[in-house]
């Protein structure tokens, strides 16, 4: 099992190419580092009637990750009852042997953090790579945990890295408003037409 693992969670609603941007990012800045994808099996803050089947989402995921080296998708989430991700990390750790765990999100995300049930408990065990996506998302955010320069640092302790030259404009609400269907991979945007999904 390896020591340190990234872990990049979300509903991958549908998953888009930024998210495989994401990816490749991580990647590229931690290349020892393999990177877990978990779609979430339930939201706390999104209205379910808007999430695809958990079946359908996982058979997307898997085509948006094809051909990237160490990335594998889990379906973890649907064996832990709670939505809250410091109930999804722990099952993890667990799962690979005490792992030292990197949380990759989006800095829009991140911003949220002290809203979560036991985010002090996250930011004192885990690190972050955190995604910029549009210039000056990061610029002001203030955490307990100590901000890193370089990302290959979050593999050594509990800190954060913010990756601000990372741009991304895709989005998943915009696919399911119909409007954003060159965000998508073409297999998944396949994959939607065939299975009726986002009408």
């Amino acid at each position: 099992m390896p020591h340190t693992i990234a872990l990049f969670t979300g509903s991958f609603n549908p998953p888009t190419l930024a998210h495989r941007q994401v990816l490749q990012r991580v990647r590229q800045e931690l290349p020892t580092v393999p990177v877990v994808v978990i779609p979430a099996a339930r939201t706390i803050h999104k209205d379910p009637s808007t999430l695809a089947p958990f079946a359908n989402r996982m058979a997307m995921v898997s085509m948006m990750v094809a051909g990237l080296d160490d990335v594998s998708v889990s379906e973890v989430a649907t064996h832990v009852p709670s939505a809250e991700t410091v109930a999804l990390v722990a099952a993890v750790r667990a799962q690979y042997n005490s792992a030292h765990i990197i949380l990759v999100m989006g800095a829009d995300v991140f911003a949220t953090l002290p809203q979560w049930q036991d985010w002090q408990v996250l930011t004192a065990d885990n690190s972050f790579y955190v995604l910029a996506r549009h210039p000056g998302a990061i610029d002001g955010v203030v955490m307990p945990t100590p901000l890193v320069t370089q990302a290959s640092d979050l593999a050594t302790q509990p800190c954060w890295y913010a990756d601000k030259s990372f741009v991304a404009d895709a989005s998943a609400s915009a696919v399911r408003a119909g409007d954003g269907h060159d965000y998508l991979a073409d297999d998944v945007r396949d994959y939607i037409a065939q299975h009726g999904l986002y009408l």
